[in-house]
């Protein structure tokens, strides 16, 4: 791929958009532009990448769901060629009592891009979705011809995303690919790069860390009496960074002449899985602590075990998860400057 070509990347700021920058920037992909309104995010992220690299990123504070802001963007931004979509509402939980405003965010602002690129000569596009889609599995471990069966609107609204793209892209003639993630964790210790949270962070590796430094008393683990090994939940843990590295290869694999899809869907995930419990175990072993827990009824939906089958990217993308859990808590717990 020639390393001048345009990339778009939304949500640039967020937790795996900001990684993903950070990647391409050190393989020579200078010409990238990003959007983000900073709802679910910080500038931080974007400062460090700089400071880190030594070069200027642009954003542009633009909410997706805004078609003339959306329509004027790509009118000033001819030359895109890949966009790589992260920016979305990803609270499953949250959306159960949100719905409307998760479809106006995550299916909205994806039909505005589509609408407005059709401006530009997009080539490429790389779509963020989920695990979550699968619902509570019916086999283990989970490929991407599993029964699709979204448990709250978060999850809907990728499937409706995944089908609006698919068509899209025949339609245009440009190729894409859903990725599905499981469960990102970690952080790039040495750019200071990580997951940031607020009061209101439900992911669980941002609860930990909130607890580990004293910000709330004990951590909530969402029920210990799931069909599992220790009763916790069971999830698909993988590095941010291996994540990151899955979208390089497809976006490679996209750029290739031989290449003639329009549309994919794949499975990111190491393929193991690990509890929640197990999870916290880690945390504990390398700083030597007990982490206070407070064990509270499982949530609506919950899901008691999911990992994945990633055979298919291994085989296509050649892409393979390296790091295993010790270095993703490694990573976390040094850039919160909780080790060094």
């Amino acid at each position: 791929m020639n390393n001048n070509t345009k990339i778009l990347v939304t949500g640039g700021a967020g937790y795996i958009g900001s990684h993903c920058i950070l990647k391409l920037l050190e393989l020579g992909y200078n010409n990238i532009i990003t959007i983000d309104n900073f709802s679910n995010s910080t500038k931080d992220s974007l400062q460090k990448i700089e400071e880190y690299t030594k070069k200027e990123i642009h954003n542009e504070n633009l909410d997706l769901k805004d078609s003339k802001g959306v329509k004027e963007f790509f009118s000033s931004h001819t030359d895109i060629t890949t966009i790589i979509h992260f920016a979305a509402l990803k609270d499953p939980f949250e959306s159960i009592n949100n719905a409307q405003a998760y479809y106006e965010n995550n299916v909205g602002g994806l039909i505005n891009l589509l609408k407005y690129s059709s401006s530009i000569q997009l080539s490429n596009f790389i779509f963020s979705s989920t695990c979550a889609l699968y619902g509570e599995p019916n086999k283990i471990p989970v490929d991407e011809n599993h029964p699709i069966n979204p448990q709250n609107p978060y999850a809907n609204s990728k499937w409706i995303c995944e089908n609006i793209l698919k068509d899209v892209a025949k339609e245009r003639n440009f190729k894409a690919v859903s990725l599905r993630y499981f469960n990102p964790i970690g952080s790039n210790s040495k750019a200071g790069l990580k997951e940031y949270y607020s009061n209101r962070s439900k992911n669980i590796v941002p609860q930990i860390i909130r607890v580990i430094k004293g910000e709330v008393n004990a951590l909530p683990v969402y029920g210990n009496d799931l069909p599992t090994k220790d009763g916790s939940g069971v999830r698909d843990f993988i590095h941010v960074e291996d994540l990151v590295e899955a979208h390089l290869r497809a976006m490679e694999f996209l750029n290739q002449e031989h290449s003639s899809l329009n549309y994919d869907v794949y499975n990111v995930g190491r393929g193991m899985g690990i509890s929640v419990l197990k999870l916290i175990n880690e945390f504990e072993s390398q700083l030597d602590i007990q982490i206070p827990m407070n064990i509270v009824r499982k949530r609506k939906n919950e899901v008691a075990e999911i990992y994945a089958d990633s055979s298919k990217i291994n085989a296509k993308l050649n892409w393979r998860a390296n790091k295993n859990l010790a270095q993703m808590v490694e990573d976390t717990l040094m850039a919160n400057d909780i080790i060094y």
